[in-house]
């Protein structure tokens, strides 16, 4: 047994030089971010006989690539939604239907990621992605895909 533990005066005193230390280990190491802007490229995706990316999605050649089916890929809407927490966004989809974004906060720690909800026709999910990260959503039509490319950042105070 060790000398702190057979004293229970010496005891105390650990814990709250202790204190302290623990209560920075719990606090996020910067405040939590209270809105984020998504950046949303809807993308047409068609079998054509001349296959062709339109130039503006170089950086996204590698995502691209899992569509096999299709060769053509042009950008059809661009559009930033600007969200504070709990606001919600909407962006018109070629066919009239609506993909929608909510913006849930951010989670608390190192690496803080923005909690939204994405809502697609006929569906809804919550995410949690970091800023600089890209996420991928499809809507199938006839001979096409709209792909729902979302960008998550957030903009300086």
């Amino acid at each position: 047994m060790t000398r702190i533990a057979r004293n229970p005066r010496l005891l105390g005193w650990a814990m709250l030089l202790l204190l302290p230390l623990h209560a920075a280990a719990q606090e996020p190491s910067a405040p939590l971010p209270d809105r984020a802007a998504f950046a949303v490229r809807l993308i047409e995706a068609t079998h054509a006989a001349v296959p062709s990316v339109d130039p503006r999605l170089q950086d996204m050649t590698r995502e691209l690539q899992s569509f096999q089916k299709f060769n053509k890929f042009a950008i059809v809407g661009e559009s930033v939604l600007q969200l504070a927490n709990g606001a919600r966004g909407a962006v018109k989809l070629p066919d009239g239907r609506e993909f929608a974004i909510q913006l849930l906060g951010f989670t608390p720690g190192k690496l803080q990621r923005a909690r939204h909800v994405v809502e697609l026709p006929g569906m809804k999910m919550t995410r949690a992605v970091a800023p600089g990260g890209r996420t991928l959503d499809v809507v199938p039509g006839q001979d096409k895909l709209t792909i729902i490319s979302t960008l998550v950042s957030v903009p300086p105070r």
